[in-house]
């Protein structure tokens, strides 16, 4: 039975730019969706909960320090949590499809120097 980390690097070696560039288009979609969906979100979750829009412009003299930083740490975190979660999910579905894990900065071809 062959080792998990030989596998890695078996298919690390064997990712060509091919891969590497479909890679980075699916991790950068899964990220893009990952942020406007959160975004829709946490609007309709802040407009039910508060009874107002959230703040559109955060730094408005109009908007109160409480709901600027609410907005602000809601947004942030929610953003930064489903972006993993569609990351990790881009990375299984592409594992499922491919037979092996997505390509990573260590799976790039040594450069001449």
């Amino acid at each position: 039975m062959t080792h998990p980390a030989a596998m890695a690097v078996s298919a690390a070696a064997s990712t060509g730019p091919g891969q590497r560039l479909g890679w980075s288009v699916v991790s950068g979609l899964s990220g893009v969706a990952a942020a406007v969906g959160t975004k829709k979100l946490l609007t309709v979750l802040w407009t039910r909960t508060t009874d107002r829009e959230p703040p559109t412009n955060p730094a408005d003299p109009d908007t109160g320090w409480g709901e600027a930083l609410s907005w602000v740490v809601a947004i942030s975190i929610g953003g930064a949590v489903a972006r993993v979660v569609a990351q990790r999910a881009a990375a299984t579905g592409w594992d499922r499809a491919m037979g092996s894990p997505p390509p990573t900065k260590d799976s790039a071809p040594a450069k001449n120097s």
